[in-house]
């Protein structure tokens, strides 16, 4: 048996280190070898047969290994790659149609809810006119048109209609009794709904949700944190955690995969949830009434997060928990050995996220603040400005700058900060010693350790979503499909069967 075929073995077998190792001896016996540069080429994309190459969804032409084994191949080889080529070639065109096609179709369906609910005329107006030769998206840019104009006549006649109440009830006081009784039982409530109202067209979603309150409209409660949620650059529908991965689908359910020694993936039964985050051994799901579900492990009370209530956002670590409130304070519980925890005097927060050690904030203004373990000065970040978007790793802190560039400090030993070159970036992902970056047209970068191939993310695509872990990185397609890379042996990558995970929401 010859070198190169016990090289085609090894592939057929899994083994593409020691199948790669025959190849470079093969070549070294005869460096016009054009098979064994074909064998190298599969051993780069984990391929054990040859015709599995048609199978590829990334192009081949410029890889160096394609381009000797096209250099050295007899006819029948080189027609052969040639073929593989076009076929690649028309999978990737065919991949980017349906990547269109889905993300109209996405956009479509959004719009259509964001009209039917008449919560966000506007952006449903806005969403129809970026896919106007979509289906009969021309006609819903007319409706929307529509309802905006009586949705403008119906908030005049409301005010007309407040005025006339508070005028009625000025006439109304030399009645001392019957006054104080309208006035807390109609007049009160129906002016307090109508600041709050007013509030949350103005975007002031804590002033609203007092207002609610104090009118005794806690049906109202739910929309208000929802649409307080929708404010948010993102709230995580995919989220990679120390060694497991968590998944929200469209309709509120959860899904899971990896290490489940402490019961971290028990999330199937999870309903009416609205953004997810994986911890270092526990999960945490938020609902859409602002409560909060934990699983995991719990051995420093990081899953003690019942009592908490108006959340709408949360960060697992790796033994701690925060979450954000509709008042722009921080909740907190877990293991507070650094002091991750001290985040009560925090206020006028717009995201928060939860490092190994550390706890990292975005104040409403841009700038950040950091509380825990500071080491290896992961906590260095008073200096930030412009700051649209933060991510925690294990001892290292990313922030993404209104311009799409991106600072760090903390941990340098393997890259995971040299991220200066980085720009047109739209959202960031600190994992353990890694960095991942989504570009604004659906690629991906990735800086720092990849012993595991957890930086292998340049032949990413239409990518909306990323969430680096422990060792490995997850992307969420256009399509509500994922991609995985890195250490797979515990089942973390696991997710080729997700077909319908939730987009994130968009501003």
């Amino acid at each position: 048996m010859s070198i190169l075929e016990r090289a085609f073995i090894l592939m057929e077998d899994g083994e593409f280190v020691k199948a790669d190792q025959c190849l470079e001896t093969a070549l070294n016996e005869n460096p016009k070898n054009a098979l064994a540069y074909v064998g190298k080429l599969m051993c780069a994309f984990r391929l054990p047969k040859r015709e599995y190459l048609c199978g590829l969804r990334y192009p081949i032409e410029g890889n160096l290994y394609y381009k000797r084994a096209l250099m050295y191949a007899d006819y029948a080889l080189k027609e052969e790659l040639v073929a593989y080529s076009q076929q690649i070639n028309n999978n990737i065109a065919q991949d980017r149609l349906r990547a269109e096609e889905a993300q109209k179709e996405s956009i479509y369906i959004n719009a259509l809810g964001l009209l039917k609910s008449n919560k966000n005329i506007n952006r449903a107006l806005a969403q129809f006119e970026s896919i106007a030769n979509y289906k009969d998206s021309r006609a819903q840019i007319e409706k929307c048109k529509e309802q905006i104009k009586k949705n403008e006549e119906e908030k005049r006649k409301k005010k007309a209609k407040t005025k006339k109440i508070i005028i009625l009830f000025s006439a109304c006081t030399v009645v001392v009794a019957v006054a104080v009784v309208l006035w807390f039982t109609v007049f009160s409530p129906m002016i307090e709904c109508s600041k709050a109202e007013s509030f949350m067209e103005e975007g002031l979603y804590k002033e609203a949700l007092v207002a609610y309150d104090n009118a005794g409209a806690y049906d109202k409660r739910l929309e208000c944190l929802s649409a307080a949620r929708d404010s948010l650059e993102n709230n995580a529908t995919l989220s990679a955690g120390y060694s497991h991965t968590v998944g929200l689908k469209p309709d509120g359910t959860v899904v899971a995969v990896g290490e489940n020694y402490n019961g971290q993936c028990n999330v199937s039964g999870w309903t009416d949830i609205v953004a997810v985050s994986a911890g270092g051994k526990h999960t945490v799901g938020l609902k859409s009434n602002g409560t909060v579900f934990t699983v995991g492990d719990d051995s420093d009370k990081q899953c003690s997060a019942q009592h908490w209530k108006d959340i709408i956002a949360v960060s697992a670590g790796r033994n701690h928990t925060v979450g954000l409130d509709v008042y722009g304070m921080v909740e907190a519980v877990g293991e507070n050995k650094y002091g991750q925890l001290h985040v009560g005097y925090w206020r006028d927060i717009v995201a928060v996220s939860a490092g190994s050690n550390h706890t990292i904030g975005l104040k409403r203004d841009g700038t950040v603040v950091a509380v825990g373990d500071n080491c290896y000065g992961q906590c260095d970040v008073d200096c930030w400005s412009d700051i649209v978007a933060i991510s925690a790793g294990y001892n290292h802190t990313i922030g993404l700058k209104r311009d799409g560039t991106v600072v760090a400090v903390g941990d340098i030993e393997d890259g995971q900060c040299d991220v200066s070159s980085w720009h047109d970036i739209v959202a960031v992902s600190a994992g353990d010693k890694h960095t991942v970056g989504l570009k604004s047209d659906g690629t991906v970068v990735a800086v720092g350790d990849s012993t595991w191939y957890q930086c292998d993310v340049e032949e990413w695509i239409d990518i909306v979503a990323v969430s680096a872990g422990y060792y490995h990185t997850l992307g969420l397609k256009s399509d509500g499909t994922i991609v995985a890379t890195g250490y797979k042996y515990d089942g973390r990558c696991n997710v080729d069967e997700w077909t319908d995970i939730k987009l994130p929401q968009t501003k």
